[in-house]
């Protein structure tokens, strides 16, 4: 476990103590007909996702520091993509570049065909889920989401973005729900 991963654990054992509490004052107006008990339970959930959340994310910042492809190389993935329309994964690597690019609405114009070419592939939805959630397209992204998790019950990353997504969207009880089916998952 990284340095960073070890600092979230240990934050999160105290979650249940102290800062639960304290966060649970912090929770949205929406909330503050809930029982005192229940804002706790909330707080120390999101709190233990969003540590959760940040341990899988340090690593994603390591996989984003690669390398953007040079023009020639772009070019001539372009050119496979041409001559090969259908082929999902030149789709999937054209959406992963422009991810890299920050050219969002391309991505999610490749990323989004992909997924209809090859329906089943958990790492195009899941790519595909967060461009459309960074993007406020949230039914796209939960839907996509729900689909991970349907073929694949075990991917914690998953129902921790369905988690996130829902807090987004003040779906707190759903929210919740996931956060519990991914600390399930360890």
């Amino acid at each position: 476990m990284s340095d960073h991963c070890s600092f979230v654990s240990s934050q999160i054992t105290i979650t249940f103590g102290y800062e639960a509490k304290f966060a649970s004052h912090y929770l949205p107006i929406s909330m503050y007909h809930l029982p005192n008990s229940m804002k706790k339970l909330i707080a120390a959930g999101l709190i233990i996702t969003l540590g959760l959340s940040a341990c899988k994310n340090k690593n994603a910042e390591k996989e984003a520091e690669k390398s953007i492809p040079t023009k020639d190389a772009f070019a001539k993935l372009n050119d496979e993509i041409a001559a090969n329309p259908n082929r999902a994964e030149l789709l999937f690597e054209r959406g992963q570049i422009f991810i890299q690019r920050n050219v969002m609405n391309q991505a999610f114009t490749d990323l989004n065909r992909a997924c209809e070419l090859d329906s089943t592939n958990t790492e195009y939805l899941m790519v595909l889920a967060d461009v459309a959630f960074k993007t406020f397209q949230i039914k796209k992204a939960s839907d996509a989401f729900e689909k991970v998790v349907k073929l694949d019950p075990k991917n914690k990353d998953a129902y921790l973005k369905l988690s996130e997504l829902y807090f987004y969207i003040r779906g707190y009880q759903k929210s919740l729900l996931y956060s519990n089916e991914a600390l399930k998952l360890g």
